[in-house]
């Protein structure tokens, strides 16, 4: 008599848990207010310009070309190694970091330099990463 008290508890058991509880702080009730605010809306996409690395940048479709495009080393094909391109360009961005820093001690008049050169191996970089994005789309996608 026990063991079938034990199954039938077990058969009235949801096939699914309950959603968690924090679903409750944005709901809205029937008649439409609410209880709790909602999320924020999210901002509008940017239309004209936005600033990124203290530089005023447009939006354009599609990847920006940089300024020199001998920056990075083609393979035989033409093509780019991202991988191996990324790796290097960490290396020398600790490298270029490390050299920053021994200027800052030394002549901190000099750093300038050194801040430009990291930026640009920054949106280098950057570039490079904006270069995988439709790869990744096509992972993502399937």
């Amino acid at each position: 008599m026990a063991e079938n008290a034990g199954v039938s508890a077990i058969g009235q058991q949801s096939m699914y848990p309950p959603p968690p509880e924090f679903y409750r702080l944005y709901r809205e009730d029937a008649d439409g207010t609410a209880e709790r605010p909602l999320p924020p809306v999210p901002p509008q996409p940017v239309e004209e310009t936005y600033q990124m690395f203290g530089e005023m940048h447009t939006v354009e479709p599609g990847i920006p070309a940089l300024q020199a495009q001998s920056l990075f080393h083609t393979m035989a094909n033409g093509g780019i190694d991202i991988k191996q391109e990324l790796l290097h360009m960490n290396k020398e961005l600790l490298f270029s970091f490390e050299e920053l820093l021994s200027v800052l001690i030394e002549q901190p008049s000099s750093s300038p330099n050194r801040i430009a050169d990291i930026g640009a191996l920054l949106r280098q970089m950057h570039h490079l990463l904006n270069m995988l994005r439709p790869h990744q789309v096509r992972v993502d996608g399937l």
